[in-house]
This record gives C-alpha cells, structure tokens and sequence, in this order.
C-alpha cells in the first residue's frame, strides 16, 4: 500500500532532511510541490534536471514515492498571459518528471472560489489549457492528473466527462480524487451515492487520492482528525479494496501532533 502525505505540511527543508521526515513518520508516498517543500528553490522554472534527479535520488533513498509532483495553477485565469505561464510551468514540470522519480505532474483548474457564472466563463479556458498540457505530457511521456474542485471550474462529473472526451489521451492525462474537494453541502447526507457516480465513472483514471476530513462551522471550514469530521469513507473504502489497494492514498492538511491516528485511519481503508 502507498500511504502518503502532503510534503510540505511537515514545512520546509532540504530534500534529504524532508524525505527522512516523511520515512521516519511512517509514510511511503508524497504530493511534493517544490518550490513549498524544498529549501532554496523559489519557483518551478528554478528547478533544474540536475536538481530533479538529486531531489528524485534523495526520496528514493528514503524508500518514499512522489505520487504526485504538485504544480497547481491557474489553468482557467482570464488574463491570457497568466494562462500561457501558468500551462509553461507544468510542461516544464512534466519535463523533469521522470528525472524526479514522480509518478504524475498534478494540479487544479483555478485557484480562485468561483460563482457559477465565473465557472461557465472559464471552463473553455481551462479545458485550452488541458489540450496544451496533453501535448506537453505526450512529448515528454509524462503523465499529468487534474483534481476537480467544486468551486473551480472543474466542478462537476458533468464538466469531467466534457473533459475527458476533449483530452482523449488516457496514456498521459489521468485524475487526482479528493473526495472533500467535490463534496458538496447538500450532497453530504447521500456520500455513498456521490462517490458511487464519481468512482464508478472516473476510476479507471484516477492515479492518486487525497484523504482529509473536515467540519464546517457555518461556512467556515475546519479540518479535522481523519475519522472526526462529515466524511463518511465507507464506499470509498470498499471501492479501493476490491479496485485499486495500490493506489497512493496522500493526507492533505496534516496536523502534525495526531499523524500517526491518520496514518492508522488510512491503512484502514486498504485492508481487507
């Protein structure tokens, strides 16, 4: 089993210093996003081949995967130039994803939280983006995953079949599931229902998947102990066990004094 977390919730170090970090705590995998997690690296074009391979070399050491090399960006932003540099920096991410040892180049479609209307707008944009991104990926022989969001553009399974049948390269385009990040606050009663539709239809291409838990108080949203908030994993667990045990399950939002009950939680769901 890959049981894994966001890197950078442990802070900043060098590569060497994080990947013991992660070893030492009890996980095998990571979303690693450079230029978070990485001591002297300022952004994604800083990252050299030379640096790629080092920082690949010293998680391999640690026997800890890079699931998913986190380059989020906004993919769906109006501005032209935003767009353009934004889809630059994961082809050069996608560039260097064999050297790191990564097993997919990940993002979102936006960062912003958007009205429906502001989601109608850029779903264009961001579905351009993926086209340019699928080219990338191709090129280099990498493998890119887009996690959907409710409030990104990006938000439905709707949105996410339109997707999929315009980026028809299932080689080199593939998905990030978070469950919390397509929960919807009505949706919350019938969850066996929603993950039903969302990994019954999309499972297939699904290469990795966050784990959270969370409250809202009102509409503020506080993260939670995995197992202490609305998430109910019951199907989720049973779709993983009897489909994909060997996907890498990544806790997002650590909190750091109860990771090893999270780590339990998650082992939970891949054994039978």
């Amino acid at each position: 089993m890959k049981l894994g977390c966001r890197a950078h919730d442990y802070g900043t170090h060098t590569a060497a210093q994080l990947a013991e970090i992660l070893h030492s705590r009890g996980y095998n995998a990571c979303q690693l996003a450079i230029p978070k997690a990485i001591s002297g690296i300022a952004d994604y074009q800083s990252i050299t081949p030379q640096t790629a391979a080092e920082i690949g070399e010293a998680f391999s050491k640690q026997q800890v995967e890079i699931s998913v090399m986190g380059c989020y960006q906004d993919l769906s932003n109006p501005d032209t130039e935003i767009r353009k540099k934004a889809v630059e920096n994961i082809a050069h991410c996608l560039s260097l994803q064999k050297l790191l040892g990564a097993k997919v180049v990940g993002s979102e479609s936006s960062y912003a939280n958007l009205s429906e209307e502001e989601k109608e707008v850029r779903f264009p944009l961001f579905v351009d983006s993926a086209l340019r991104i699928a080219e990338a990926a191709a090129k280099y022989d990498g493998v890119f995953a887009i996690e959907p969001v409710f409030w990104h553009p990006l938000s439905t399974v709707e949105r996410t079949h339109t997707l999929l049948d315009a980026v028809a390269d299932k080689q080199h385009f593939k998905m990030i599931f978070d469950a919390a990040n397509v929960l919807r606050r009505r949706y919350q009663p019938i969850q066996t229902q929603v993950w039903q539709q969302w990994l019954g239809e999309f499972g297939e291409r699904i290469e990795a998947m966050h784990i959270k838990d969370f409250v809202l108080e009102g509409d503020r949203y506080c993260p939670r102990v995995l197992g202490e908030g609305i998430m109910d994993y019951t199907f989720i667990r049973q779709w993983l066990c009897e489909n994909r045990p060997e996907m890498a399950l990544l806790r997002e939002e650590v909190q750091l004094e109860q990771d090893a009950q999270d780590l339990q939680f998650m082992c939970g769901l891949v054994q039978k």
